[in-house]
């Protein structure tokens, strides 16, 4: 994750605006990672788009290009930032068609699959307008989402997949080929052969590219319980819970344990209530934490025991993401459906839970935040902090350009646009420590 200053929490897990997106990419363009010719433009566009003298901007760049070498010119260098830092007062307002022209903002008008080529050949120093909405208009992707737009980790799609890949297609029972609907013995195969949660999530990213999928627009990953329930996961927070994992452990914000045993040696409980508190990327009104509940969760260290558990999960949080967006029954009759959400806070929990027993999450069979790896995390960060969408919206003979960064549901679809192009492997299981790619500067020259 880049960030302005991870002392300043508002500000480290801030969504930026669009012409923050922009003001980040012209100091981004002085980095000695990009050719001569392309840092003496953005140097010039710094001098014409802020009120800081044009000696300031001088020393920026050369110093940038060398590195700091005494501890003096490391503070001159940071002050030197505070002047261009995306929240500065020194910003002039931007001329957006002129800087189309330069290079450094790219317009964008193609399909989502075509988007993600984009923003995988488009480095940092740019910010890419997408000029119409990501996610398709008046579709409900935070609750009511069609069947079409969920990826079922354990549907019949990933059971039949992994049957095939196991060799025991002919094993599955004439009845759930015809009707689709998991029984006892299809369970009982599943079980036998190991369908962990990591198999089952390299399974349904495999899945994702056959013809069936390719077409579909993807909103969210779903894990149906064999209650009816659903639980739902969203890629983008298994990007956004190791970052706040790391971040709690680095900057002295504890996440503790309220109620249970999870962490203790005999914590392996499936029933019962555990409760975390979780610090709050963003605080707000003086809340500095979020309440996580967990009533039912896999055993981590040792999934051969009872290898579909994770189907079970139960987890709540009181945040606004989990409560208000995502947390509702489906009535079919008088069944109610119960839709939950494993978000980032309930990630972080699963993430310490890892920690404190010694467990490696990256070898955890079902581990339900599985660790991003520093490609999939770039991929985020840009869709975070150099994405936006363009749109013009007429209001009788005028036409009015709103600018808006992508926001969530339009991240998520792109995450899974990609998974139809990468492996699992691609995007998670990396062979690095989390720590060593998260949590990166937004502006400091080593973030090259």
């Amino acid at each position: 994750m880049r960030s302005k200053n991870y002392l300043d929490q508002i500000a480290s897990f801030t969504p930026l605006e669009p012409q923050q997106m922009v003001r980040v990419a012209l100091v981004e363009g002085l980095k000695p990672r990009y050719e001569n010719g392309e840092r003496q433009r953005y140097r010039r566009l710094l001098k014409e788009y802020t009120d800081v003298d044009d000696d300031r901007i001088n020393a920026l760049f050369r110093i940038m290009k060398y590195g700091a070498r005494t501890k003096r010119e490391a503070g001159f260098l940071r002050t030197l930032i505070d002047d261009v830092r995306y929240t500065s007062g020194k910003w002039k307002s931007f001329e957006y068609p002129s800087l189309k022209k330069e290079g450094v903002i790219i317009e964008y008008s193609g399909d989502n699959q075509g988007l993600v080529d984009k923003v995988l050949e488009t480095d940092e120093n740019h910010a890419i307008f997408v000029q119409h909405p990501i996610a398709e208009e008046g579709k409900d992707y935070l609750k009511h989402i069609d069947w079409r737009n969920k990826m079922v980790l354990n549907g019949p799609d990933v059971i039949i997949q992994f049957a095939k890949d196991r060799g025991i297609e002919d094993q599955l029972p004439e009845t759930f080929l015809k009707y689709r609907r998991p029984n006892e013995v299809v369970y009982k195969l599943l079980e036998k052969h190991g369908f962990t949660y990591t198999e089952a999530l390299k399974t349904a990213i495999k899945v994702m590219k056959t013809q069936k999928y390719l077409g579909r627009t993807i909103a969210v990953w779903a894990i149906k319980n064999p209650n009816g329930n659903e639980f739902r996961q969203h890629p983008h927070d298994h990007i956004e819970s190791p970052e706040l994992f790391v971040y709690a452990h680095r900057y002295g914000k504890p996440i503790i344990q309220e109620l249970g045993d999870l962490l203790t040696p005999y914590g392996d409980k499936y029933y019962g209530l555990n409760r975390f508190s979780v610090p709050k990327r963003v605080p707000e009104n003086e809340k500095v934490f979020n309440s996580v509940e967990t009533h039912y969760l896999p055993d981590f260290g040792n999934a051969s025991k009872k290898i579909l558990e994770w189907m079970h999960t139960v987890t709540e949080c009181d945040c606004g993401n989990a409560l208000n967006l995502r947390n509702f029954e489906d009535r079919k009759g008088r069944k109610a459906y119960i839709v939950q959400t494993f978000e980032t806070h309930a990630g972080v929990v699963v993430l310490e839970i890892h920690y404190a027993k010694g467990i490696n999450a990256n070898e955890s069979p079902n581990n339900l935040n599985p660790l991003p790896t520093p490609e999939f995390s770039r991929f985020v960060d840009k869709l975070r902090y150099n994405l936006a969408e363009e749109i013009e919206i007429r209001n009788g003979e005028k036409t009015k350009i709103h600018r808006r960064y992508a926001g969530e549901i339009a991240i998520e679809i792109l995450i899974n646009e990609l998974a139809k192009k990468w492996t699992a492997e691609e995007m998670f299981f990396p062979d690095k420590k989390v720590g060593t790619f998260l949590l990166k500067p937004m502006y400091w020259p080593v973030s090259n």
